[in-house]
């Protein structure tokens, strides 16, 4: 009889039992059924004009600029608050936008839950 196995890690299986690789900007751990956007991807809606969407309907775009998501799932992209900015698929704040001066203070990273990357 022939034995079950869970899927490797970056796959996904399908209802008919086949492990598929999970698409660009997302992953999954062992086992998993489905794949989960990356920190710095999210989910994109449906209906927009890129249809590659997998078995699952999971397609992950990366964030836009003066954006960002610090942790995986399929949560939205957060905004920069006023005065930061960041490019497309940041995980974290980046800098000051243009016509603002100053460091990214650490306290300000901690007050709205992301990660520094310095």
């Amino acid at each position: 009889s022939p034995a079950c196995s869970f899927c490797p890690a970056s796959t996904y299986s399908t209802p008919n039992g086949v492990c598929l690789p999970c698409p660009e900007g997302s992953n999954s751990e062992e086992g998993s059924p489905r794949c989960s956007c990356e920190p710095g991807w999210t989910r994109k809606k449906a209906g927009g004009g890129d249809q590659s969407v997998t078995a699952h309907g999971l397609t992950c775009v990366k964030c836009p600029a003066d954006t960002y998501k610090p942790a995986k799932g399929s949560l939205p992209c957060q905004p920069c608050p006023d005065g930061y900015t960041a490019q497309n698929g940041s995980t974290s704040i980046q800098r000051c936008a243009p016509g603002w001066a100053g460091k990214i203070a650490t306290p300000l990273k901690a007050m709205i839950g992301i990660q520094s990357d310095q």
